[in-house]
């Protein structure tokens, strides 16, 4: 009994998080996959299946091209600026001067869970 508890016993304190995750990431990543193949009614009930039409109007709308463009600009400069600003904090801190530990916790505190 108590061999058979132990094999099972991983899996009883992994269920909690396996259970969120199904409510908060899986469930509504279903719920939209779902209507991105519906007709939604201007209140956001769904109205039946149209197949791809929802996909085909997107793609061939007029500020579509435009939208993705921003997007791609949008990311790759906060990525790089993200990126490059993080880097010369980083060589700053890592350097030996005086404040650098108050330097450091000003950086690290608002990461710390209350």
């Amino acid at each position: 009994m108590k061999k058979k508890f132990q094999s099972i016993e991983p899996y009883i304190w992994i269920l909690p998080s396996v259970l969120l995750m199904a409510i908060f990431i899986v469930i509504p990543i279903g719920f939209v996959f779902r209507m991105s193949f519906s007709k939604i009614s201007k209140a956001g009930l769904i109205k039946g299946f149209c197949g791809f039409d929802n996909f085909h109007k997107v793609l061939n709308s007029p500020v579509f091209s435009m939208v993705l463009k921003n997007t791609v600009v949008w990311t790759v400069a906060v990525v790089g600026l993200s990126t490059l600003l993080g880097f010369i904090l980083a060589i700053i801190l890592n350097n030996n001067f005086k404040g650098r530990k108050i330097a450091r916790a000003v950086v690290v505190f608002p990461w710390l869970p209350l």
